[in-house]
């Protein structure tokens, strides 16, 4: 078990990490504008800046969503998170067949595993959730496919067992806890073109957490 303290450290490096680009360019925006008559590129950076600075804080502040509070998060609010954040980015986001109404574990898990992908898209492309059942299993399959993946050596062999634990990695860690919080098992498939995590659970416990999380929506309308 890594410690507590260490994960809050690299967690805060994480959300550190990923505001300073976006604060930067904002800065940058803010003293093209002081220096030129000409405001429409400053214009475009600082609104392309905001945007990419909303997105990442919304994505952390899903993250920090206590499931005990909030065990019926809304799925279209991660969507619409997720989709922004991506956009930011010139990636496509797309989902298939994923309920309303999903346990805040699943939400969260969709949200680090967008925050894993997307720096793997360096020249774009398309980022795809999707929901496949049978008789006994479901999937969570969460893909990011394009032209050119490059996906962090130290993220890759952590699905492989080779835990290092870092600002990059922390957010592994967390995709593990919040699968094996609802019981699922997760692993890493790779090729060239192609990153997904699949989300294994039995079909039957999906269910039962999906119509808990149903039933206290229904109550909360109800009240």
């Amino acid at each position: 078990m890594f410690d507590s303290l260490r994960m809050f450290e690299l967690l805060l490096a994480r959300l550190f990490h990923d505001l300073t680009a976006p604060v930067g360019a904002i800065g940058l925006g803010i003293n093209a504008m002081e220096n030129s008559d000409d405001n429409d590129i400053a214009l475009k950076i600082l609104s392309e800046s905001q945007q990419r600075l909303a997105a990442r804080l919304k994505l952390f502040r899903l993250l920090s969503i206590n499931a005990e509070e909030y065990p019926e998060s809304s799925f279209e609010e991660g969507k619409e998170i997720i989709a922004s954040y991506c956009l930011c980015e010139k990636v496509t986001f797309l989902t298939r067949d994923i309920p309303r109404a999903v346990p805040t574990p699943i939400i969260k898990f969709m949200v680090t595993t967008a925050m894993i992908l997307l720096p793997t898209l360096i020249r774009g492309g398309h980022m795809v959730f999707e929901l496949i059942e049978d008789k006994e299993m479901l999937t969570l399959q969460c893909t990011g496919q394009g032209g050119r993946i490059a996906l962090n050596e130290t993220v890759a062999a952590w699905f492989l067992g080779e835990k290092m634990l870092s600002s990059r990695t922390v957010l592994c860690f967390f995709a593990e806890m919040f699968a094996n919080s609802c019981g699922a098992h997760l692993h890493l498939e790779q090729t060239p073109e192609k990153v997904t995590f699949l989300w294994t659970q039995r079909r039957d416990s999906f269910k039962t957490e999906l119509n808990a999380v149903v039933a206290q929506q229904d109550r909360a309308r109800d009240s």
